[in-house]
């Protein structure tokens, strides 16, 4: 399929990197187009693996945001926080870009949109969780009670429903001021999803969901705030690589 080029007012662009596959040159690269500041946190990491995986998503990001930006070298990216931590970029562009950034093991995923904030979340399944008793926790009510029984489809669900709501809320943009449980994703249908939230304010924005096939290993999810049709594109990518397209297939969708 096609590379990127430039993003459509009605897109939404997944750019995704298995971590397992960058080494050698690739990785030095990775630490060439970080910041001073980013050196810096970089090297604060105490183990290697945890340095690696923060090269790589820098990089992801810098180099990505270059594609569809050639005019700003990967290096030059400048980026600022609001008040909960949520990144936006600094750089003149005559143009709006959003994007957001998420990470687990093995893999990386970046999401870019022209017109929308957007969140992504990407979560391993592999590691060991107490399903049930985090969503009695953490949770809405009605998420909780409608966990399947069957252990293998309770901690499928669990982990779409947790990667849908850390979406819903990195789009938002207010991080950890907004409970998991102060709004409801629900399943109903085959391919549905549907979105209950408290704040009359969030509601009324208007939102789309969707959670996606990343295979066995990983739950992946993606939140924008707007009550317009998106397509999502997704793309396989890699350090000093070209992105490559690739089929992109919803399990799920609001």
């Amino acid at each position: 399929m096609s590379s990127p080029e430039d993003i459509a007012a009605g897109e939404i662009h997944l750019h995704m990197v298995d971590e397992t596959e960058v080494a050698g040159d690739a990785l030095v690269y990775c630490r060439e187009v970080m910041s001073d500041d980013e050196y810096q946190r970089c090297d604060r990491f105490l183990f290697e693996r945890n340095q690696r995986q923060f090269a790589i998503t820098r990089s992801l990001l810098r180099d990505t945001l270059s594609r569809y930006v050639p005019e700003i070298a990967p290096r030059d990216w400048r980026f600022r926080r609001n008040g909960h931590g949520r990144p936006a970029i600094v750089n003149e562009m005559g143009r709006a870009l959003d994007f957001n950034l998420t990470h687990t093991k093995d893999r990386a995923v970046l999401a870019v949109s022209r017109s929308s904030f957007v969140g992504v979340d990407v979560e391993w399944r592999g590691r060991k969780v107490e399903s049930v008793d985090l969503a009695h926790r953490f949770f809405a009510a009605q998420e909780a009670a409608e966990l399947p029984v069957e252990p293998g489809e309770r901690d499928r669900r669990f982990f779409m429903l947790w990667t849908l709501k850390e979406a819903y809320v990195k789009a938002l943009g207010r991080g950890l001021s907004i409970p998991l449980d102060s709004f409801c994703i629900g399943f109903p249908g085959q391919d549905a999803l549907s979105l209950g939230v408290n704040d009359p304010s969030d509601a009324t924005a208007g939102w789309r969901l969707w959670t996606l096939d990343a295979g066995d290993a990983h739950a992946l999810s993606v939140a924008a705030m707007t009550s317009e049709q998106y397509r999502l594109r997704l793309f396989r990518t890699a350090p000093m690589a070209p992105a490559r397209e690739v089929e992109c297939h919803i399990l799920r969708s609001l």
